[in-house]
């Protein structure tokens, strides 16, 4: 069995160079270990396990925790609660980690959109005091238009 998941494994590799992205190794390995796990041999399921661990490419990935969940599960089932402890709180470490980029770009995000809603209301503010100065000039000019280009005679001072 083993050395047919080698075969199928070298397969994947050769097939590498032919993606248009790069491959995530790490979710292959939590595949192989998910894998290995639901064949309930915990020993492989472990390696590669770690392994995955081992291949995370983004430390801010918002599912990394799983990862880490992964291999203290396998550890509980081993009976290896030292392991286990050890991995959930690496487990916990990676979430607030992730909750904590995620909040940061989530506030950037409404820092733009206030930024936009200030840009937005100023230049309404701009139009409407440039349409009050159009109409305000526009009194004026009538206003003081000399009465005598209106009615052709000739104003006195």
């Amino acid at each position: 069995m083993t050395k047919k998941i080698g075969i199928h494994q070298k397969k994947r590799f050769n097939l590498i160079p032919y993606l248009k992205e790069t491959p995530q190794l790490f979710r292959l390995y939590y595949s192989l270990s998910d894998a290995y796990t639901g064949n309930g041999q915990a020993d492989s399921s472990m390696y590669y396990a770690k392994l995955a661990i081992e291949h995370i490419t983004d430390s801010a990935y918002k599912l990394n925790y799983l990862l880490y969940d992964n291999v203290a599960d396998i550890a509980e089932r081993q009976n290896n609660l030292r392991l286990a402890l050890e991995y959930r709180q690496k487990a916990f470490e990676a979430y607030e980690k992730s909750i904590d980029t995620r909040l940061d770009t989530q506030i950037q995000e409404l820092e733009k959109r206030y930024n936009l809603a200030e840009a937005e209301n100023k230049a309404l503010k701009a139009q409407k005091r440039g349409a009050g100065y159009l109409q305000a000039s526009r009194y004026r000019f009538f206003y003081f238009w000399p009465r005598s280009y209106s009615t052709g005679t000739a104003v006195e001072k």
